[in-house]
């Protein structure tokens, strides 16, 4: 129980990576000790376990390779560790591997491994809804106070950030939820009662909030992300009426345009044309203050860095050092070049875009395996969720395309709250068909 309840916490307490200490010499924040805190105590359960029942393989590792997700994801760290020792910059290396690789990882195994029943799993979104609940409101508040000490910059230009720095990051943690938050609300079943009144009401209060901290944030992939989620969600529930059973098409469907998704992007930055042709004289100097344009400056110096370096990449953290050799017509030397292919081939190499690009057809499939058997069952809330699950991660993926979804703290463990939820759907589904009750 005890594990329980700090997951709740951990993920209740995401945006607490804003308080930071040092333990020893090491840079840790309150979020990294909460999931350090969760992981220890479940090893030490698992422990106890072994020893009162005397059980041989108490962890199930054998059984737990054989799982696709739990495969991918320690090749997520192995790598990650790999393109520290390939980065120029070791330290700061070394600290975003735990921060965003490492501690996301072993998180996922304690929520999948202990999340097993319909309640956990409603509290785990619960918790999740919460967290995003206190952004919006605190955004919404800066909004009409006009004082944000964490980003002062921002609110003079009228853009609210919550606990960030960055307007946009407001968008980044909320956009996944409110398509949870939208599908509980608005897709519905054939011969399906609708949620209770109170919780559609508490929903539709959560997604009016929701929505009106990021139009608030003015954060233009946001805004994007957003219709395309309720583009997604107003032709969700036709395309499943349609095709019904075939629900094997529609994944098909739906992986020939994640294949596009993909393929755009590369044939994008592959043809990307030279926007302005001379180079600034000064570092820094920026030519135009247009976000679209500064990110096509960004993306074609990124293009630069990757032809020369195409495997490896510029290893974790060293973007950065890297794109001052080649950067073409705007020299900012921001952390990562805000694009989702972009990002990873950067930061993990030609090997990390494979693991992602795997770790998202997984999640994927897992969900429509599972929203498949949810909706011949005529289980209304199963569904509901396997529809938000789906466009949370449209929504990253949306977004992701001018921005950068993964590497902050929060957002790295969302993610992967996220994959570690599809994989616990998949996992009570399967067990016995249904979100089973339990405590």
């Amino acid at each position: 129980m005890i594990v329980e309840y700090l997951i709740y916490l951990t993920i209740f307490l995401l945006p607490s990576y804003i308080v930071r200490f040092k333990i020893g010499f090491v840079p840790f924040t309150l979020l990294e000790v909460l999931v350090l805190l969760t992981f220890l105590t479940w090893i030490g359960e698992k422990v106890r376990e072994s020893l009162t029942k005397r059980r041989k393989s108490p962890f199930r590792l054998l059984a737990a390779l054989k799982n696709p997700f739990i495969l991918v994801s320690l090749g997520w760290i192995i790598l990650s560790l790999m393109e520290v020792l390939v980065s120029v910059d070791k330290s700061g290396a070394l600290g975003i591997f735990k921060a965003y690789f490492l501690e996301p990882v072993l998180f996922f195994w304690v929520l999948t491994d202990k999340i097993a029943f319909r309640k956990q799993f409603l509290r785990v979104m619960g918790v999740l809804i919460l967290s995003g609940i206190g952004i919006a409101i605190l955004a919404i508040i800066q909004h009409f106070t006009l004082w944000d000490p964490f980003a002062p910059a921002e609110i003079v230009q009228g853009r609210v950030t919550a606990v960030y720095n960055t307007a946009n990051a407001v968008g980044l943690f909320l956009g996944p939820m409110i398509g949870i938050v939208a599908a509980l609300l608005f897709i519905k079943r054939e011969n399906q009662k609708s949620l209770p009144v109170r919780v559609g009401r508490s929903l539709g209060l959560v997604l009016i909030l929701m929505l009106a901290a990021i139009y608030f944030s003015f954060s233009q992939g946001a805004y994007v992300s957003v219709i395309a989620v309720g583009i997604l969600l107003s032709f969700f529930y036709v395309l499943i009426r349609i095709l019904r059973s075939k629900f094997n098409l529609l994944l098909k469907i739906l992986s020939g345009l994640g294949l596009l998704y993909l393929l755009f992007n590369l044939l994008f930055f592959a043809f990307l044309p030279r926007l302005i042709p001379n180079m600034p004289s000064k570092p820094i100097v920026r030519q135009t203050d247009n976000t679209l344009t500064i990110r096509l400056c960004l993306w074609e110096g990124t293009r630069a860095l990757l032809l020369a370096k195409p495997v490896l990449g510029s290893g974790l953290n060293g973007f950065q050092t890297d794109y001052v050799q080649y950067y073409t017509c705007d020299s900012e030397p921001l952390q990562y070049p805000h694009n989702l292919i972009l990002n990873f081939w950067v930061e993990l190499g030609i090997i990390g875009l494979f693991l992602i690009t795997a770790i998202i057809y997984l999640y994927f499939k897992t969900i429509f395996i599972n929203l498949s058997k949810a909706c011949q069952k005529k289980d209304s809330l199963a569904a509901k969720i396997g529809v938000g699950l789906f466009t949370a991660m449209c929504y990253w993926l949306v977004h992701g395309l001018v921005d950068v979804p993964y590497f902050k703290n929060d957002l790295s463990l969302e993610f992967w709250v996220l994959v570690g939820l599809a994989l616990c759907y998949s996992r009570i589904f399967v067990s016995d068909g249904s979100l089973a009750e339990g405590v």
